[in-house]
């Protein structure tokens, strides 16, 4: 007898029709993985905490103990992940901030259209319409146009500075005795 007539034969339409439904399987199985982490991965990057303080003054400590008293009809909006991969926080509003200098990311507060960077240090930041103000009582900050942050101005203790919205113009508004 021949070597070909005592293997048994597969249909070949059933042969490839089972390797097709295997890959087809593996390949709904690869997507829906790929989904899954993607979902995930999204969450983690864009999960916002966001605290509004509605018509009272609203205390918040946050993850590095930095204390901020948020004014009335203001809102501070923050990453769950504050603390571990940034201290980088969107104000709307007026608030005074108590900022610890215990962690070596630096603590950005972004506004409309300017940002404060500190380390640790006592100061506020009020948003008006057509300007945002900002006053240091303690340490060194840096107030900078966020889109351009050449345009920018470091105050001291007792110093205060106003970013004009419309002419993108930071400038030293009094120095507090």
């Amino acid at each position: 007898m021949k070597l070909e007539s005592r293997i048994k034969r597969i249909p070949f339409v059933k042969y490839y029709s089972m390797i097709i439904l295997i890959l087809l399987l593996l390949a709904a199985l690869a997507s829906g993985l790929s989904r899954l982490i993607s979902y995930y991965n999204k969450r983690k990057n864009y999960e916002f905490i966001i605290t509004g303080s509605g018509n009272n003054i609203k205390t918040i400590e946050l993850a590095d103990r930095t204390i901020v008293y948020l004014n009335r009809d203001s809102k501070l909006i923050y990453r769950s992940s504050f603390n571990k991969t940034d201290r980088e926080l969107i104000l709307e509003g007026e608030a005074y901030f108590e900022v610890e200098n215990t962690n070596m990311l630096p603590f950005v507060v972004f506004t409309d259209k300017s940002s404060v960077m500190v380390r640790g240090t006592r100061f506020n930041i009020k948003e008006e319409r057509d300007n945002i103000v900002v006053t240091v009582i303690s340490g060194v900050i840096a107030f900078y146009e966020t889109e351009n942050s050449s345009n920018r101005i470091e105050l001291g203790p007792n110093q205060s500075a106003s970013y004009d919205k419309k002419t993108n113009e930071i400038r030293i508004l009094n120095v507090y005795p």
